[in-house]
């Protein structure tokens, strides 16, 4: 692997971890009810949602300068969370961040395929797409006056939902021919 790339997933891994644990700490302190009038939870969203906004620029930056890292879903996807960061100022999307997760570990498990592929299906199956269906079913508040949201979220939360689909799609289609083989071999070894 690239001497560049290499230091690039570092250097992410570490932006989303601070993320993330932002983010953890922000679920164990402000409930995604709260206003941002709380000085915590004020401090808690700014905090997280500066080092978002810092990170997507400072990652589509990376991706699109580097011709072998150039992935047009992941610079369509940061630009999709820009826009959706602009449009909506709840405690929600510092809560989010722990949706990110799913590229924690790439930096860890980069030459080893399946293990990050079961990593990355357990954070979309577990955190991600729950995530987005519990704010799309339970989380919906359109009122700016109390829970200082401009749009609905149901549009974003759909649209994430079948992105992580496709994720999950791309990340096992390049070895479900090996596993079927695998597994009809292990069932003629059986019979």
């Amino acid at each position: 692997m690239d001497n560049s790339i290499e230091i690039w997933l570092k250097q992410r891994s570490y932006f989303i971890a601070m993320m993330c644990g932002i983010s953890l700490y922000g679920w164990s302190r402000c409930s995604i009810y709260d206003t941002l009038y709380s000085t915590e939870c004020k401090l808690v969203y700014n905090t997280n949602c500066s080092l978002f906004i810092l990170y997507l620029c400072w990652d589509i930056y990376k991706v699109y300068n580097r011709t072998q890292t150039l992935k047009d879903k992941l610079i369509a996807h940061h630009i999709f969370s820009i826009i959706g960061i602009m449009n909506n100022f709840s405690l929600q999307t510092s809560h989010v961040m722990i949706a990110l997760s799913m590229s924690l570990m790439d930096y860890v498990l980069k030459n080893q395929y399946i293990p990050l592929a079961l990593y990355r299906s357990t954070c979309i199956l577990f955190i991600r797409i729950p995530l987005a269906s519990y704010f799309m079913l339970m989380y919906n508040p359109t009122t700016i006056s109390y829970y200082i949201v401009k749009m609905n979220n149901t549009p974003y939360s759909i649209c994430f939902i079948l992105y992580d689909t496709y994720l999950l799609y791309s990340l096992w289609r390049p070895v479900m021919p090996y596993l079927m083989n695998q597994i009809k071999y292990k069932l003629l070894c059986n019979r």
